[in-house]
């Protein structure tokens, strides 16, 4: 099994003292809501001074740079110079990303490592499932002793039913016309949100529970309010869904799906988030809301002009 994916130069491509450079992509593929770990190498004598710039975004293909990159500078077991880069790469959707090379510099001169290609790739069927299944259940309930079962079920469903016809009867009789109107996504979504906040969930370092709420709610919202089936599909499903609906912009689409994934590598991935983090991503979900209520509201002024 491959656990790497190596570029490496030839040494006649080398300048004078530089013994090896190349890139390691590790792993060589991952589901797109994990990470890839890219490091640039550099082996030469250790008299040598050895630099690797900075990546540049525009050349990562739609890559993200997570955090800052490590650097290293230290000899090999056999006394030669190691200078390395190390970057953690964040993908937002599954595909091929193509990097550009990278100019190293040693002294006066300056040579060109080749970066591979770093694959991101959608979940494999038995992923999706283990996530459903790893997915919590809310609220679990106690099941009765077996062999009263049946009897609680029929008692309960009999009583329960002529409950509702009486009550509904009642209500929609006496009270039709009190009934108020249905709220709005947004108003929802914001009680949701406020509540969420001040239940003070990152602050305990309960992440797992405050994203699974989180994502919850902008599932339930986006269905609700641009009428994508969302809360019980998987995030591919989800995305694919909305890149199609042809409502989200394509900054809308970008957010979801950078925030989806980071739920599902809190959720599956075992990430550990962090109190600024989870605030920031509150913080995304409240300026998504906020852009799409302003739409809404448009729309509407419109109709009626």
């Amino acid at each position: 099994m491959i656990a790497a994916l190596l570029t490496t130069l030839m040494f006649a491509q080398l300048p004078e003292g530089v013994y090896e450079a190349r890139v390691i992509a590790e792993p060589p593929e991952a589901p797109f809501h994990k990470q890839i770990t890219l490091t640039i190498e550099v082996i030469s004598d250790p008299a040598l001074k050895v630099v690797i710039p900075p990546l540049d975004p525009a050349g990562l293909g739609g890559l993200n740079i997570y955090g800052a990159p490590e650097h290293i500078d230290a000899l090999t077991d056999d006394d030669r110079r190691r200078v390395a880069v190390v970057y953690t790469l964040d993908a937002v959707h599954p595909k091929d990303y193509p990097i550009s090379s990278v100019l190293a510099k040693v002294g006066d001169s300056s040579f060109r490592i080749p970066v591979p290609p770093v694959r991101f790739r959608g979940l494999t069927p038995e992923e999706d499932a283990q996530m459903l299944q790893t997915a919590p259940n809310a609220n679990p309930s106690t099941v009765p002793p077996r062999n009263i079962l049946p009897w609680l079920l029929v008692a309960g469903g009999v009583t329960l039913a002529a409950a509702a016809v009486i009550f509904w009867f009642l209500r929609s009789r006496k009270h039709i016309e009190t009934r108020p109107p249905p709220r709005a996504p947004w108003e929802l979504a914001y009680d949701r949100l406020r509540m969420l906040d001040a239940a003070g969930l990152p602050a305990a370092g309960k992440f797992g529970r405050y994203y699974i709420e989180l994502s919850d709610i902008i599932r339930h919202y986006v269905e609700d309010r641009y009428e994508i089936h969302a809360p019980e599909q998987t995030t591919p499903e989800f995305l694919t869904a909305a890149s199609q609906f042809g409502t989200l912009s394509t900054d809308q689409q970008d957010m979801l799906a950078a925030f989806l994934k980071l739920c599902d590598r809190v959720k599956f991935a075992r990430y550990a988030s962090s109190v600024e983090e989870a605030e920031q991503s509150m913080a995304d979900i409240l300026q998504f809301i906020d852009d799409s209520v302003v739409k809404e509201i448009v729309k509407d002024e419109e109709a009626a002009a």
